[in-house]
């Protein structure tokens, strides 16, 4: 099983993988929101789950979580793109971030943004 630091820099390897599709980069200021937003989520345990995103990152369940961090890079890059922005910053990534777990029916998503 990865560690929490292993998946956090996988989180962020996905969000520019998905942001570089749309040809677009990630400002400087974007790890540090991912890890304000994910690195505690990526180890707790959901009581109606019984397991962490981190438990299940290696496993079919995991790879769905991976999908979404590359859909989080691509809608963030469009988000830029649409305003003429050079990179993605922070608050297109925080926007992307609430759309895409809003969309999803991941059991493992972090509860709705809390800041």
């Amino acid at each position: 099983m990865p560690s929490q630091d292993d998946v956090f820099k996988e989180i962020c390897n996905l969000v520019e993988a998905g942001a570089a599709e749309m040809g677009v980069p990630l400002g400087s200021d974007i790890e540090s929101m991912l890890r304000d937003r994910y690195f505690k989520w990526i180890v707790v345990v959901k009581p109606e789950v019984g397991k962490s995103a981190m438990d299940v990152w290696d496993e079919e369940a995991g790879k769905k979580i991976q999908g979404a961090f590359s859909a989080i890079g691509r809608a963030a890059a469009q988000s830029c793109k649409d305003s003429g922005g050079t990179a993605v910053d922070a608050a297109e990534g925080t926007t992307a971030a609430q759309e895409i777990e809003g969309q999803s029916d991941c059991p493992f998503c972090p509860p709705p943004f809390e800041g």
